[in-house]
């Protein structure tokens, strides 16, 4: 394999996984915020029913749905931001646009359309618009396991096996 081939794949593989993280995360974020608001509501609900049987019950249910918003308030990383989670959809784009430019130029380079020097500069050029996305991306990601790292990347490799090579697995 050439290394500009092998550098295309690379870059492939690398925008995808970062597609598969974001879209991911972002997700898991929002199912998260979306459980801690409902049990806030729950809680907030008991309280004010549970009045009628015991006014202890009131008392502490309202005292589990304060702690509940300040830790929402006074640790950010419980609960991130909505804003946070829409400037990673937005990054999640901007890198699924890459990445059908560089399948685009994988299929030009593969038919012999182009040449390595051409190929390099198209790749350089898609790559460049992505520095401060890489650098916002890793920033409000908070935290991805290793294990989901690792599913993302087979994700992101089977895509691009089933995409480009699906003729040769049959």
């Amino acid at each position: 394999m050439s290394t500009v081939r092998q550098q295309i794949w690379e870059d492939l593989k690398t925008y995808k996984t970062y597609i598969e993280c974001c879209r991911a995360y972002t997700s898991k974020r929002r199912a998260y915020n979306r459980r801690m608001k409902s049990a806030i509501i729950v809680v907030t609900v008991l309280g004010a029913f549970g009045f009628f049987i015991n006014e202890w019950i009131t008392f502490s249910t309202t005292t589990i749905a304060f702690l509940g918003e300040v830790s929402q308030k006074l640790l950010p990383q419980l609960n991130q931001p909505e804003e946070e989670l829409v400037r990673l959809d937005n990054i999640a784009s901007s890198f699924e646009e890459t990445l059908i430019k560089i399948e685009a130029l994988w299929n030009r380079y593969e038919n012999d359309k182009l040449d390595d020097e051409q190929a390099n500069k198209l790749l350089a050029k898609y790559n460049n618009r992505h520095t401060n996305n890489k650098s916002e991306m890793n920033k409000l990601v908070r935290k991805i396991s290793h294990k989901e790292n690792i599913s993302y990347q087979k994700a992101a490799d089977e895509y691009l096996k089933r995409k480009f090579y699906a003729d040769e697995s049959e």
